[in-house]
């Protein structure tokens, strides 16, 4: 019986060419939650911006991934700061 790899071979640079495909993806991720990051940390009182960048840093990434605008996003942590 033949091996996988003899019925069906991969075309010559196939995971290279994929592996850069996925870089290239994730990067423009990241780059596109950065710029989520910094929406949000614009939006917020000075003393509290590095908290986006620390310790809400997953936080912020749950609500990026589930679509929550900036703003709102802001919002949400501006009541938790203020108590409210």
């Amino acid at each position: 019986m033949p091996s996988r790899a003899e019925v069906c071979p991969l075309p010559s640079g196939f995971e290279q060419h994929t592996t850069v495909q996925s870089t290239q993806r994730r990067r423009s991720v990241l780059d596109r939650f950065s710029t989520y990051l910094e929406a949000v940390a614009q939006s917020l009182p000075h003393q509290h911006r590095k908290l986006v960048r620390g310790d809400l840093y997953l936080t912020l990434l749950d609500w990026y991934t589930e679509g929550v605008p900036a703003k709102d996003a802001a919002l949400r942590l501006k009541r938790a700061l203020d108590g409210s």
